[in-house]
């Protein structure tokens, strides 16, 4: 078969991997307007073995073929010196600062064959890693900036029909660069449904990605999502009980899917939204079990929502601590003490016994913080009194205000404190990105190393693709899980999946 639209995506991991949400999300948008749409996961994989991919490219693509797409988010070039378990952070995964899923030589070369082979067919970019920073290449006809649900569907239809179609020149750049919406608040989110079919390949059980809001209430000023502030009253804010159900009955129905990564930017903003999403849950009947966002200063708000959030099924808590000194917190815009959140920490972990991972990360670098405050912080969270199973402590990011989206520390960074370095560093009147990343590496280190760090976070949920459950994983620490096991079978479940997708598309290729 030979599809209207091919998308390519990955989640660039070393020791397992998960369906992104994008790519299967603006998919379900075009097939819903009558567009065919093949999803190729695995990006990195595919172009590592060129013949294997154009294989696959020569039998989907046909004159009917309008556009191939790069879903960017999570490229990563994987490499020996991109991962280190030690990071004790997206464990699993390569650095995703890489633009594309490969070196810039190999992907120019596949983008000059695809031009060669197939010149009716337009190449477009997006995700997460548009930046006007980034030097994408010039065989791209198009780049999407923002989230493109809506814009997509003008784009196909730009491309099929010939409609007119906004888009703007930017200075010694080929491609024409879409723009506008890159909030996406034409699309209707709350009644909108993620639906992956037979031909995305789905295996029976697998973890899949959950989006049950878009935004979030809050503006942390280091942080650079969009739709940051967004009101609880607005409509399009979260989604309904109805297509949260639907969607939940169509993956347990075709696939007896009930684990998932809930990718809300916070999951607890309300408890009235876990409500809703505790009724769709029931009214599927199925017992998820989830990884999640968690706000903790809410938890400490409305301490409903500790039992809540168990009985719905998360299995998984992420916490953006951020810091234990009161100072900083307050100047982030995390408004609660360290005290409360050492008294939430053990109030969840009371609650939720050996049932639900929790993991907390920090941030080095933030206003008012010292390497002795941090050093309390820290000497904490590795001590035996910490509830959490892991930490992380990451360094701090400021990048110019070329990006899309800019947190409030990028947008005026001397107002609060910083300046601005070559190679996206950065200085205050008490240290630098530098030594922050120093002194994170040297922490992160000894969590891992005295066996502190237990897997948790995002890593518990998506080892489980490789065929483990969450009792065989909880409070293992990060040393001493196997990882080159989890390497193997990583590489099994991306041939797993090649053989599938050309098992679908009735393809002979020989895998060796």
């Amino acid at each position: 078969m030979t599809y209207d639209v091919i998308l390519f995506t990955d989640l660039a991991g070393k020791y397992y991997h998960t369906k992104p949400l994008g790519a299967y999300r603006l998919a379900t948008e075009l097939r819903s307007h009558g567009y065919s749409v093949k999803v190729i996961d695995f990006s990195g994989n595919w172009l590592s073995n060129i013949k294997m991919c154009l294989a696959l490219l020569e039998s989907i693509i046909g004159n009917n073929t309008l556009f191939i797409g790069f879903s960017s988010t999570f490229f990563g070039v994987i490499s020996e010196h991109d991962i280190s378990v030690k990071s004790g952070h997206f464990t699993g995964l390569a650095s995703w600062s890489s633009a594309y899923p490969c070196s810039a030589q190999k992907f120019e070369v596949f983008l000059a064959t695809i031009n060669k082979k197939w010149p009716h067919v337009s190449l477009v970019y997006g995700g997460s890693n548009v930046s006007l920073q980034h030097q994408l290449s010039d065989r791209f006809n198009f780049v999407v900036a923002g989230l493109a649900d809506k814009v997509i569907i003008d784009l196909a239809n730009h491309l099929k029909n010939q409609t007119p179609l906004k888009f703007n020149r930017l200075p010694e750049k080929k491609f024409k660069y879409i723009d506008y919406d890159v909030k996406g608040l034409s699309f209707d989110f709350a009644n909108s449904k993620t639906i992956f079919e037979e031909c995305d390949q789905v295996v029976p059980g697998e973890l899949l990605p959950l989006e049950t809001s878009r935004g979030c209430m809050f503006k942390c000023k280091f942080c650079s999502f969009p739709l940051l502030g967004r009101k609880k009253t607005d409509p399009a804010y979260q989604k309904t009980h109805e297509c949260l159900t639907a969607e939940l009955k169509h993956n347990w129905d075709r696939w007896q899917v009930k684990k998932y990564a809930v990718i809300d930017d916070t999951f607890n903003e309300m408890t009235s939204k876990l409500t809703v999403v505790h009724r769709a849950i029931q009214e599927a009947n199925i017992d998820i079990e989830f990884f999640a966002y968690i706000r903790l200063d809410l938890l400490h708000a409305y301490p409903e929502q500790i039992p809540l959030l168990r009985d719905m099924g998360l299995r998984s808590a992420y916490f953006g601590i951020e810091s234990l000194n009161t100072k900083s917190a307050m100047a982030i815009g995390k408004g609660i003490t360290r005290e409360n959140i050492i008294k939430t920490l053990e109030l969840c972990r009371r609650h939720w016994g050996d049932q639900v991972s929790m993991h907390a990360n920090l941030i080095a670098g933030l206003p008012h913080e010292t390497p002795e405050t941090l050093d309390k912080t820290m000497t904490w969270f590795h001590s035996d009194a910490s509830p959490v199973d892991s930490v992380h402590l990451s360094c701090l990011h400021l990048f110019d205000s070329t990006n899309i989206w800019s947190s409030e520390f990028e947008s005026d960074p001397k107002k609060h404190g910083y300046i601005l370095t070559p190679s996206q560093g950065w200085k205050n009147n008490i240290w630098d990105k530098e030594q922050c990343q120093v002194l994170c590496q040297q922490y992160n280190d000894r969590a891992y190393s005295q066996g502190i760090n237990k897997i948790s976070n995002w890593d518990i949920m998506a080892i489980q693709n490789l065929g483990y459950e969450f009792d065989d994983l909880k409070g293992v620490a990060l040393k001493d899980l196997p990882w080159k096991s989890f390497e193997t079978k990583c590489q099994e479940q991306f041939i797993n999946y090649a053989k599938s997708v050309f098992a679908y598309e009735s393809i002979q290729y020989d895998f060796g």
